[in-house]
């Protein structure tokens, strides 16, 4: 695209009416996002300066933070976001310190929350140091805070102060992290509401009294909060036992026993199921529920009770295959109590319940008893989606159902970070994590000479397209538009220059076209060749950006004949099939041209070859003549060239003359055929020990062999001459009589009279020093290959065998000889040190063993650690250190001795003490302890500010960390007349006051002013738009194309 040059005057107008309109804009805050399961509401939908957002949550939820936020002067919502949470806390697993006057920790969540002890509903420590109190959630959260019910009973003196809240994922409370610290006294007639000082995620709550002098800890209820959990408002029955645990609902009726199958109708009923596929996590939460239950006397146990589960086998299921309905889904985990299941033997189907006697374990039953039951639902649909900032969503609904979608958007000039789409689903929470959107400005366009360029959307932030266009004859190289996207405007910037390709080059037998008239950047030339020519090459050219055509230059060349096909069993001479050129065939060799058509063929004027292309035919001997006495065989299955036959003679006929023969080039079999003759076989030949009884073999007679003393013939005599004159059946031969290897006498030796043990052999036993002979000592091989009798014993047990680390006295080995075992230094023997030989030559008993021998694994000192807690060996050591904040009392490391004691007893740790904290001129200090890792506060008095830490922390040197000063506060500044003070003393701008109190009338005055303004407004605007419409007809009269 090409455009002249406008009028530089025309490109202040933009800048004149900016300044103009700008003091008419207000503020713009955009969408100010919404956390889980809340809601929001606007006094304007222009979310500009003044606007108030009021927030409010989804049924069952608590709000927690600021109901409200308005837009502030900056673009900027005052404020942070409130968030939806519930409690979590309720009938979780408690421990405390200790326990007074009736007070229990398991009343800390109970859900009572009357702020009067009386004894019975209450929390109450014991008087001492730092008590605490804390409550396992059974799962990581994340939780918000707490809110604390105080008791009014309590010592006045007593009451709570110094409170620490920590949270995290250690049952040991001090290493989780501190979630508030709230060093002034709480006011036990109302609920304190103490929040983190940022979201903490963890399983374990406490609360602390950080004060090493005696407290009492008291109060009445604690609320952990969190949005990761649904109200029971949630669940679709709600009765006085319905909880939440892990995104299910739980219903447990307490009323009248029934079967498993009205049970199990009642569940389904109402959209649920008995409980199903359990884990530690829910079984630890349903027996503690349960037994809450018994404490607060809703289970009244008169005798003791069951509670169904949907676990059941059939009678033809293997004893251990327990299956989950309604699913039919395989048992994983399981919490059978000891000696459960065990109805192994009963014919009907098999049931699983809690059972109270058990402490709620598991045990199996006949389905057909009866038992309370606990059904287990999945909440009713998804809670209000969270919506980030500036982000906005499709769906307007208030009540999400499972398998609704969710379809974000940002607004624009915002790129969005994470999915856009969200489901609702089966445990009701929402698939992914809710996205977030990002204002990106890519600014200014890169200049470029000779150009101009066009913002398409009027703005240069996200999303925005551009388009660039060059002045006079120039070309635009590259893309003419561009996008900004999350790293600025897209792709490189195009440059303007003169591009000119020039004329097309002719060419022999055509012609060149200029299809668009001219020879710039971009225009198309096209070739074509004459009659009878074909064009080869590419017939369309572009100019390119380097004014070079971008193909090259095509040719014409003679029209041709098509391509022939290929000839089989041959090859085509000539390789140019234009008109008027000639073609040869050649067959391989075994093949020769059939005499119907010429070898050669011709391309003519109308493109056809002149002949039909010929074929190659195989050269054939035809069958070979028959053989007398004999048969032919053809081994590939053919006789043409190169085929092969085979020649055979009939029965007491031998062949002289070629066995095959082949098919020549000349068509004719090679060689001469062969002749069939009378036969007889050759002597076969022999092997040692063999003698041949017959001297001649004519066909059909049998070989005898006969074998020498000390063999035996092995076989039949039917060794037969076969007419063809070769040995056929099978052939008897000479067996050498070998009765084997002599039998082995343990501790004797053998002697034989020959080296091949064969027929007569004699062998000759002797013993060993220490044993006796027993039976006959000379044995011999008979005919029938066995010796002649059984070879005797030598009666003797041996040396027992080497020990490691033994030491083996006594070198007699014979009968009732006895040795004797010890062990080296370091070793200690385990198992008998003596053993005898006995009879037939075997030692008593086992072999013992030596052991090396170890000192115990070493105890670390509490608080400390030790370098190895595996046993070691005899001399080595193990050092012992004291964890930060402890000093070591003792020795630092024990050595093994050579009994397997330690050298030494195990030193202790005791803790680093600082003493009381420095004081600090008119300021007041409190403080939560004097050892390692406590820390005190400073604040000053009235009329002072605090220079320095306000906190200072007990160190491992045992001594404190500075203290901080109080200094004079300097003289209250004065305000302007645009700021105002709000109860809390805080300055806020004058006009968001007037918008807090929109409530009061209005003088005639502000009235006045007000739609003077408005009236300017209008009559800007309308002159903007007249300047944009005359700047754009401007520019559509001055824009030409060129080509």
């Amino acid at each position: 695209m090409k455009l002249t040059k406008m009028p530089s005057w025309l490109l202040f107008i933009p800048f004149v009416l900016f300044i103009l309109l700008d003091p008419c804009r207000a503020a713009y805050c955009g969408f100010p996002g919404t956390a889980l399961n809340s809601r929001v509401e606007f006094s304007s939908e222009s979310l500009t300066t003044g606007t108030f957002a009021v927030y409010s949550c989804d049924e069952g939820y608590r709000l927690l933070g600021s109901r409200s936020r308005y837009c502030l002067d900056e673009g900027k919502w005052s404020g942070s976001l409130p968030v939806c949470v519930v409690n979590i806390a309720l009938f979780r697993p408690v421990n405390g310190s200790s326990m007074s006057a009736g007070g229990a920790a398991e009343h800390g969540n109970d859900g009572n929350v009357d702020n009067r002890h009386r004894g019975q509903f209450c929390v109450e420590t014991t008087k001492e140091a730092y008590p605490w109190w804390k409550v396992d959630l059974l799962a990581s959260y994340d939780v918000h805070g707490i809110v604390l019910y105080g008791n009014t009973d309590a010592d006045p003196q007593q009451h709570l102060s110094n409170l620490q809240v920590r949270v995290g994922n250690s049952s040991n409370a001090a290493e989780n992290k501190l979630c508030a610290w709230l060093p002034d006294v709480l006011d036990p007639t109302t609920a304190r509401e103490i929040l983190c000082a940022v979201p903490l995620n963890g399983r374990h709550v406490s609360i602390h009294v950080g004060s090493s002098e005696p407290t009492v800890l008291s109060f009445c209820e604690v609320q952990v909060l969190s949005p990761q959990e649904p109200p029971t408002a949630k669940c679709p029955v709600r009765s006085a036992q319905t909880y939440v645990f892990q995104r299910h609902c739980y219903d447990i009726h307490v009323e009248a026993k029934t079967s498993i199958t009205k049970a199990t109708k009642n569940c389904q009923d109402n959209g649920g199921t008995l409980v199903t596929q359990s884990t530690a996590a829910s079984q630890q939460f349903l027996v503690g529920t349960l037994k809450r239950l018994e404490t607060s006397k809703v289970l009244l146990l008169t005798s003791a009770i069951s509670m169904w589960m949907g676990l059941s086998r059939t009678p033809g299921n293997q004893p251990w295959n327990w299956r989950w309905q309604p699913n039919n889904v395989t048992l994983n985990e399981s919490f059978w109590a000891e000696g459960e299941p065990n109805q192994f033997d009963a014919k009907g189907s098999i049931c699983v319940a809690m059972a109270s006697e058990l402490d709620y374990r598991w045990k199996d039953v006949p389905c057909n008893s009866e038992a309370n039951w606990i059904c287990q639902y999945e909440p009713i649909g998804c809670g209000s989606p969270d919506i980030k900032q500036n982000s906005t969503i499709s769906n307007k609904k208030t009540n999400f159902k499972q398998n609704d979608a969710l379809n974000y958007h940002c607004e624009v000039g915002n790129q969005m970070l994470g999915q856009a789409n969200r489901t609702c689903l089966k445990d009701g929470s929402w698939s992914n994590d809710a996205p977030g959107c990002k204002y990106v400005d890519c600014g200014e366009l890169p200049k470029i000479k000779d150009s101009v360029q066009f913002l398409i959307n009027q703005r240069t932030t996200y999303g925005a397209e551009a388009e660039y266009a060059c002045i006079g004859n120039l070309s635009l190289i590259g893309s003419a538009k561009t996008q900004c996207g999350p790293a600025g405007w897209t792709g490189a910037p195009p440059e303007c220059r003169y591009v000119n390709c020039g004329f097309l080059p002719p060419i022999d037998y055509g012609a060149a076209l200029l299809l668009d008239g001219n020879t710039f950047y971009k225009s198309r030339g096209r070739y074509e060749c004459i009659e009878n020519y074909t064009l080869i090459g590419s017939s369309l050219l572009t100019c390119a950006e380097n004014s070079q055509w971008n193909e090259s230059i095509p040719h014409c060349r003679l029209k041709e004949c098509p391509v022939p096909a290929p000839l089989l069993n041959g090859r085509i001479g000539g390789s140019n099939f234009s008109i008027g050129q000639q073609l040869t065939y050649v067959c391989d060799e075994g093949f020769y041209l059939s005499n119907e058509v010429p070898n050669v063929r011709t391309c003519l004027m109308d493109q056809h070859w002149s002949t039909e292309a010929p074929t190659c035919i195989p050269i054939d001997c035809g069958m070979p003549e028959l053989l007398p006495n004999g048969t032919f065989s053809l081994l590939s299955g053919g006789t043409t060239y190169n085929k092969t036959v085979l020649y055979g003679c009939e029965s007491n006929f031998a062949l002289v003359g070629d066995q095959q023969r082949v098919c020549t080039l000349a068509a004719v079999w090679s060689g001469n055929t062969p002749k069939c003759i009378v036969s007889k076989c050759p002597p076969p030949t022999l092997h040692d020990n063999e003698v041949l009884i017959t001297p001649d073999f004519p066909v059909g007679s049998t070989a005898t062999i006969s074998c020498r003393s000390g063999y035996r013939v092995q076989g039949f005599q039917n060794y037969t001459c076969h007419p063809d004159g070769y040995w056929i059946g099978e052939r008897p031969f000479c067996h050498f009589l070998d009765c084997g290897a002599a039998p082995v006498v343990p501790h004797g030796v053998s002697r034989s009279s020959a080296p091949q043990n064969g027929l007569g052999t004699v062998v000759t036993y002797t013993c060993d020093a220490n044993t006796t002979l027993m039976g006959d000592p000379v044995i011999y091989c008979t005919e029938t290959e066995i010796w002649s009798g059984y070879a005797p014993s030598c009666i003797g047990c041996g040396h027992p065998g080497f020990v490691n680390k033994a030491i083996i006295k006594g070198s007699d080995y014979g009968l009732n000889a006895t040795v004797e075992y010890s062990c080296e230094p370091g070793y200690r023997l385990e198992g008998l040190s003596q053993r005898t030989c006995l009879f037939p030559g075997n030692w008593s008993d086992q072999a013992p063993e030596c052991k090396e021998i170890f000192c115990p694994p070493a105890s670390a000192p509490l608080n400390g650690t030790v370098s190895s807690k595996k046993p070691v060996k005899i001399g080595s050591s193990v050092d012992f250190n004291c964890n930060t904040g402890n000093a070591l009392n003792g020795h630092p490391s024990a050595v093994c001795t050579i009994d397997g004691t330690w050298d030494t007893e195990t030193p202790t740790c005791k803790f680093v003490y600082c003493g009381k904290p420095p004081e600090a001129k008119n300021a007041r200090t409190g403080f939560n302890g004097t050892v390692y890792g406590s820390f005190a506060k400073y604040t000053c008095k009235d009329g002072f500010f605090l220079w320095g830490n306000q906190e200072i922390f007990c160190l491992a040197s045992g001594k404190w960390e500075a203290a901080p000063e109080c200094k004079n506060v300097p003289p209250e500044p004065k305000l302007s007349s645009d700021a105002l003070l709000d109860d809390d003393a805080n300055v806020i701008p004058r006009r968001a006051a007037e918008n807090l109190n929109s409530g009061n009338s209005s003088n005639s005055s502000q009235l006045g002013m007000g739609i003077g303004i408005a009236v300017a407004c209008v009559l800007v605007i309308v002159f903007v738009v007249i300047s944009v419409i005359f700047i754009r007809l401007y520019v559509k009269n001055k824009r030409r194309y060129v080509f």
